[in-house]
């Protein structure tokens, strides 16, 4: 049934509305004054753990897919169809950073707005805080790296760039590195969501290293297949070539049939 739902294309609806309730919510809240004292600041700090959340489970999308391929082998899975093998879940990373960044730019517009206030000195008080307090940097810098990928996260621009799509998007990592210092340096006493932030990054980042050096690639089944089809035929054809030279019939390594000598004509296949 599951496989069914995600043929039909409802995940990616899905996916939109999950991250949307977030926002709704907060809206809610606000309008009905159910966010405490100060609802700017609980809007502000939900806006950066959703955005950090969504940012982490972008970059969690295929490290999980190929740790699932890698399982369903250990196991000797041959029945069903693996989750690893859902086009459905990669087509959702486009997506989820997408909101991610959405809610970036929201967490920086209400600090913008209420807490330094739009007037002639936005800019000057804005810079001042980038030199006075390093977390607002780091944070500023990471939403500046995740610009060009929401800008590039199109088919067109992945047609344009071709693989240099690949090495500009691969900044999200240094973006959630940005992104996991802010959240750490800000965080009050004994909230530990930043710092599981943090963990939850370097791990994903020696995930992605690990597999670049140790060349731990997640391939399709169908692959095997097709690398061992070469090797059987060669193996076959090696097995075959004393048979052939026993009787005579050997034949050159190019395929061709030898040309038949001088002054002698060639039998047809219907006599």
């Amino acid at each position: 049934m599951l496989r069914r739902l995600l043929q039909a294309g409802v995940l990616t609806p899905l996916t939109f509305v999950l991250c949307a309730v977030p926002a709704l919510r907060g809206s809610i809240g606000f309008a009905a004054g159910a966010l405490g004292p100060d609802p700017i600041a609980a809007l502000t700090h939900a806006s950066g753990w959703w955005a950090m959340s969504l940012l982490l489970a972008t970059l969690a999308v295929t490290p999980l897919r190929r740790m699932s391929v890698w399982l369903s082998r250990a196991v000797a899975l041959r029945f069903g169809r693996r989750i690893g093998d859902w086009n459905a879940l990669i087509r959702q990373r486009r997506q989820l950073g997408l909101w991610s960044f959405a809610y970036a730019v929201l967490h920086l517009a209400l600090y913008i707005g209420f807490d330094i206030g739009v007037d002639a000195r936005t800019l000057h008080a804005y810079a001042q805080d980038l030199a006075e307090r390093p977390f607002i940097a780091l944070g500023s810098a990471a939403l500046l790296l995740l610009l060009p990928l929401a800008l590039t996260s199109t088919r067109a621009a992945i047609r344009r760039l071709k693989r240099h799509w690949l090495r500009l998007h691969r900044l999200v990592y240094a973006a959630a590195v940005l992104a996991a210092l802010h959240g750490v340096l800000q965080a009050k006493l004994g909230h530990v969501s930043a710092w599981v932030f943090a963990g939850t990054t370097v791990a994903l980042l020696a995930f992605r290293l690990a597999t670049q050096a140790w060349g731990l690639r997640a391939q399709p089944s169908g692959s095997t297949g097709a690398a061992t089809a070469p090797a059987s035929a060669a193996r076959a054809a090696e097995n075959a070539a004393p048979a052939a030279r026993r009787c005579g019939e050997a034949r050159p390594a190019c395929g061709r049939r030898p040309r038949p000598p001088s002054g002698t004509t060639r039998r047809s296949r219907c006599s």
